[in-house]
């Protein structure tokens, strides 16, 4: 591995800060994998939760673990552009990423506890109520980011527009989910696939900067 730079710890944080998010994403009880059912079912969701409360705990430490990483990464990722193109609209979309994840951290404790059996399915409403706030901001600002690198010669701009329509479409699906239960399910499958788009993307330019140095 060798010395450990800012460029590797830059780069390793978003290569394996998003594996992490998105694997324990798919892990969360009640979602895709861990007893699926409605996602707008807030007593099913409240029982999936407490039935694998051990699940439910670590998943909702290690996500917003993982987010933190890719956010570190992101920051200097988007430093990196600082004087040149693309810079000014990337910069934009760091605190939108920032707010998004501490949205989520807070959802995902209220579901530990919820897990834990302190609170009740009531609360479990209140976590997608979070989630539908949070899911735009996320979209929102990895769609700046990407259309940023979609100007940088290092980067290459087909990819990066790739993922910055992947930003797009999760954000919007999280928004249309505020707006008629019946879509949530559908968004939050369409949302995963747009979060391995985004991921994907976050990985190839991780690379870059741990092999920079």
């Amino acid at each position: 591995m060798g010395t450990l730079t800012v460029n590797k710890v830059a780069g390793y944080s978003l290569m394996i800060g998003p594996v992490i998010a998105l694997v324990m994403f798919f892990l969360q009880p009640g979602g895709m994998i861990i007893d699926p059912g409605d996602a707008d079912d807030t007593a099913a969701q409240a029982a999936a939760l407490v039935a694998n409360r051990e699940i439910a705990i670590i998943v909702s430490m290690l996500i917003p673990l993982g987010l933190i990483a890719v956010f570190s990464g992101a920051m200097h990722w988007v430093q990196s552009m600082e004087g040149g193109s693309g810079h000014a609209i990337a910069r934009l979309g760091l605190p939108m990423i920032f707010v998004a994840i501490i949205c989520w951290t807070i959802s995902l404790g209220i579901a530990s506890s919820t897990a834990m059996g302190f609170t009740n399915e009531a609360f479990v409403g209140t976590f997608l109520g979070i989630n539908v706030v949070s899911g735009p901001l996320f979209g929102i600002g990895n769609l700046l980011i990407a259309l940023g690198a979609s100007t940088r010669d290092e980067y290459n701009s087909i990819f990066a527009y790739i993922a910055a329509l992947a930003g797009l479409v999760a954000g919007l699906v999280s928004l249309l989910a505020g707006f008629d239960d019946g879509f949530i399910n559908m968004g939050t499958a369409v949302s995963g696939l747009c979060f391995i788009i985004i991921s994907a993307f976050y990985i190839y330019v991780g690379r870059s900067f741990a092999t920079a140095d």
